[in-house]
């Protein structure tokens, strides 16, 4: 089951890549376009404690380049940044995040080495940063056998692009569909990503 949730989360992922491609064109002299999710600080959960994490991260994870999209790179990020808060179509409000200062040096981004992605600090009070739902053990991925949960990751975008061009809906589907989708993904299109 967590296999389907990660695929899922692939999927969910490359589809917020199709709406944002949707937006208009960036013109070269128009600052770039990244996505990112806003999440738990899931090493918190490491201990298989009871509760919620208390830290919050941005984690970029695509940038717009040209007419396509690619992973972010630390390098690319401004140091500071304020993202659009995306859900169903609509805008939950503004985040600001900013690089890690590491001892005398700032970075544009820290490596969280629990997870291999890249992790900004939330400037925004924690009060202040929305969730969608209580928080459960249903987007905690591998630790979702625990007894810790997390807040539902949720989509950030560096422009107030949050809008959905097509009005995509969810809809319950069934379990042999969802057999049936996840087989198809693994053959055709996960394959292509593990030989590039």
């Amino acid at each position: 089951m967590n296999c389907a949730r990660s695929i899922a989360a692939v999927l969910f992922a490359l589809s917020i890549c199709r709406v944002l491609s949707g937006q208009a064109p960036l013109a070269k002299d128009v600052p770039k376009v990244f996505v990112g999710f806003l999440d738990d600080a899931r090493e918190e959960m490491a201990n298989w404690e009871p509760g919620v994490p208390r830290d919050r991260f941005v984690r970029p994870a695509f940038e717009k380049v040209g007419s396509g999209w690619r992973l972010v790179n630390a390098w690319s990020l401004p140091a500071r940044m304020t993202w659009t808060i995306a859900f169903d179509g609509k805008s939950l409000g503004k985040v600001k995040s900013e690089a890690w200062e590491i001892g005398d040096r700032i970075t544009q981004g820290r490596m969280d080495q629990g997870f291999r992605t890249i992790v900004q600090a939330i400037m925004t009070p924690m009060v202040a940063v929305p969730s969608v739902g209580p928080p459960s053990n249903h987007f905690a991925g591998l630790m979702a056998s625990g007894p810790g949960k997390v807040r539902r990751p949720l989509v950030l975008v560096s422009k107030p692009y949050f809008g959905d061009p097509d009005g995509w809906k969810r809809l319950p589907q069934p379990p042999d569909r969802i057999a049936n989708l996840v087989d198809r993904f693994l053959d055709n299109i996960a394959i292509r990503f593990i030989l590039v």
